[in-house]
């Protein structure tokens, strides 16, 4: 739930900075556009509210990146392999390998305030959302008394203006006495809704709306794209009526007339239809005397803006430059002993860790060392460290089991190994987890029957002895011993 929580924080987080990016363009640059464009790049920001993916480009307008608050930044992944206790659980320790330390117990505060948040978020999403239906089927219980007129048109003296409800099969509704040109106006406007599925598109927007009702953007970009709607649907309305200004200008005192009379006086509830008098009225009758059809070349030219202005929506900065790894900052902010950071050349290319163009430099760090005989400061314990670029994201705490099995690397992934247990592990880049990738492991009863197993990923099977020396005969001559005291002037951090 927390990780659900804090990836909607940063759909959020973006979609806010492209709502108020919308509102600049609309402002500044296509405030006398028709509103078609405008209601346009509101979709797109409903759009950037309710996908939880995106791509990167240089041409983006978004300042800030999509995972801007890390959704581990309250978990802390704890990892232990080849212990003196696996002899009898190694098959259960590879089923389940990460253990995520209880750290409401443990007294840590940003977990506790981060899931309370979580389950706050919900309570209120999931209430918005009973509303809207309460709302919805009180509106459809008061118009079962409604009479059809002909086809989808109703007609009720319970209503004060008509709108458009429903959603596979939408009727537009009209309080009984409409007549004449009025009536005209009315459907027409109405079925140019139900043409651009309008009545869905605010259905849907309200929904995303729940479960961001805690961003006053999202608020305020449903309220400026329900008036760009039905601006827009206004404006759609006195072209079907007239191909120029000449034969538009009658229409439109009679249209802003039609306005002002089934105008309701009130906001309806965005759970409901769409009304024809919904909205600021005064905003919408300026807007029909002052329409004026654009020419064709005008026309060709705000499409091609607002294509692009779309595009730079809806994708994320890309990064200029590589991660810049300052490894006194590092070394600092770890604040341990003894610290490794593993060569480019290996983490660049760990399966797991690259991603796309851009890889993550990983440091190790830890408090023990001892020498394995070689003249290598080794460690059988360390804790993890990824550089991305919300910042230094801690995985976990890694463990081999003896002396004579140190941490290890390859471009093949990180190993921890023991007498009787072996796996390689990768980094996941979505979920910034640590996996095991590959392991094996022997067990040993009493009768001194050896039971081996062999783990793929989340499979694990029964194995045998030559598969078990295979693992190590792979991998363990090309790795690379984690050397805490290489190049000591460079990374070596003595906390005295």
């Amino acid at each position: 739930m927390e990780a659900i929580f804090l990836n909607i924080l940063n759909m959020s987080l973006t979609a806010g900075y492209c709502a108020g990016i919308v509102l600049c363009i609309r402002q500044l640059f296509i405030r006398h556009f028709p509103k078609v464009y405008s209601y346009i790049l509101w979709l797109v920001v409903f759009a950037r509210l309710a996908l939880p993916f995106s791509y990167e480009t240089i041409y983006s307008f978004v300042p800030i990146r999509s995972k801007t608050i890390p959704t581990n930044i309250s978990v802390i992944h704890q990892m232990s392999a080849g212990n003196d206790q696996m002899h009898s659980a190694a098959n259960e320790l590879f089923s389940t390998p990460f253990i995520n330390a209880d750290v409401a117990a443990g007294g840590n505060r940003l977990q506790i305030a981060v899931c309370v948040a979580a389950w706050v978020w919900l309570a209120a999403a999931v209430g918005l959302v009973c509303y809207g239906i309460v709302s919805y089927n009180i509106l459809k219980y008061k118009l079962k008394e409604s009479v059809q007129t002909q086809g989808q048109i109703y007609e009720s003296n319970k209503i004060p203006s008509p709108f458009v409800m429903g959603f596979i099969k939408p009727r537009i509704y009209l309080p009984a006495g409409l007549s004449g040109r009025e009536r005209e106006y009315v459907l027409c406007h109405e079925q140019v809704h139900i043409k651009r599925c309008d009545y869905l598109v605010k259905q849907i927007a309200f929904l995303i709306v729940c479960v961001h009702w805690f961003n006053p953007m999202a608020w305020i970009s449903l309220w400026f794209m329900c008036r760009d709607m039905e601006l827009s649907c206004d404006e759609q309305v006195l072209k079907a009526f007239g191909r120029n200004s000449e034969q538009i200008m009658p229409y439109k005192k009679e249209y802003a007339a039609a306005l002002l009379s089934l105008a309701s006086g009130r906001n309806i509830r965005i759970s409901g239809g769409l009304f024809f008098g919904d909205g600021n009225v005064k905003k919408r009758i300026q807007n029909v005397l002052g329409f004026q059809r654009p020419k064709r070349i005008i026309t060709y030219i705000s499409v091609i803006l607002i294509i692009l202005a779309a595009v730079g929506l809806m994708g994320n900065k890309k990064p200029d430059q590589p991660i810049t790894v300052d490894e006194a900052a590092i070394m600092e902010e770890i604040n341990l002993p003894y610290i490794y950071f593993i060569p480019e050349a290996y983490w660049a290319g760990i399966e797991g860790l690259a991603d796309g163009e851009h890889a993550y430099p990983i440091i190790l760090a830890t408090e023990d060392v001892y020498d394995n005989g070689d003249g290598t400061m080794a460690s059988m314990i360390a804790d993890l460290y990824v550089l991305t670029e919300e910042g230094l994201i801690k995985l976990g705490e890694i463990s081999s089991g003896g002396t004579a099995y140190p941490l290890s690397y390859s471009k093949a992934g990180i190993f921890m190994n023991s007498g009787h247990t072996g796996s390689r592990c990768t980094i996941n880049t979505k979920t910034w987890e640590l996996e095991i990738a590959e392991s094996v492991a022997v067990s040993y009863d009493e009768n001194g029957t050896d039971t081996f197993t062999y783990s793929l990923g989340d499979k694990t099977q029964e194995s045998n002895e030559e598969e078990f020396l295979a693992f190590f005969d792979k991998y363990m001559p090309e790795s690379v011993v984690v050397n805490f005291m290489e190049n000591s002037n460079q990374y070596i951090y003595f906390n005295f």
